[in-house]
């Protein structure tokens, strides 16, 4: 199971305190999500009574205005504590963070193809309420199809819950194409084409 903090911006300086404490609170409310997230899918069990054996991993990408490298000791060992696995992801090479960067940034799992076989993404203000580990189960055994994404209305995937089989060479695909299509918006100033789609 992966899940992602996006966007963690904490300031210094006196005239952005009120900033600061409000980027604070919102960043610790999805670390808290997630370590909720992560004890209620290992209490889960499945019909057998088996625990999760998934891996919980936090996907942590800083603002490119954020000061900070990382999070803070204390709340890295929080995650260590709960065994949830931290990854810390670089900003886009292009350099922009908007909505559509941002859900694109969400399939850097795919990078993780020497490690896992399946990863299930959830956004770090998902809170599920049982062991998903069937859904692996399944796609494994071919009654679920390996990549499970939903496209959104005007994006290609709605991307707060998504299951993908990891391959090489996939991310690279992908920014590429990602990195084509940033091109043709700063171009044409259409970030995204309806008609013509991803």
């Amino acid at each position: 199971m992966l899940f992602r903090s996006a966007g963690i911006h904490r300031d210094g300086g006196d005239s952005n305190e009120k900033k600061e404490e409000y980027n604070m609170d919102w960043h610790r409310g999805n670390l808290f999500n997630v370590m909720v997230a992560a004890e209620q899918l290992r209490r889960g069990v499945d019909k057998h009574g088996n625990r999760s054996t998934a891996d919980v991993i936090l996907m942590i990408q800083l603002t490119k205005d954020s000061k900070l490298m990382r999070l803070s000791d204390e709340e890295e060992g929080w995650l260590r504590q709960l065994d949830i696995k931290l990854k810390y992801i670089p900003l886009p090479s292009h350099g922009v963070q908007n909505f559509y960067t941002v859900q694109m940034e969400k399939f850097r799992i795919l990078q993780y193809y020497q490690e896992y076989s399946r990863i299930l993404y959830m956004d770090g203000d998902v809170i599920p309420h049982c062991n998903l580990d069937y859904l692996f189960q399944l796609s494994e055994e071919g009654l679920l199809k390996e990549n499970a994404v939903m496209p959104g209305t005007t994006e290609p995937a709605c991307a707060g819950f998504f299951m993908l089989a990891p391959k090489e060479g996939d991310y690279e695909a992908l920014e590429a194409h990602m990195d084509m299509q940033h091109r043709k918006a700063l171009d044409t100033g259409i970030l995204f084409d309806l008609d013509e789609g991803w």
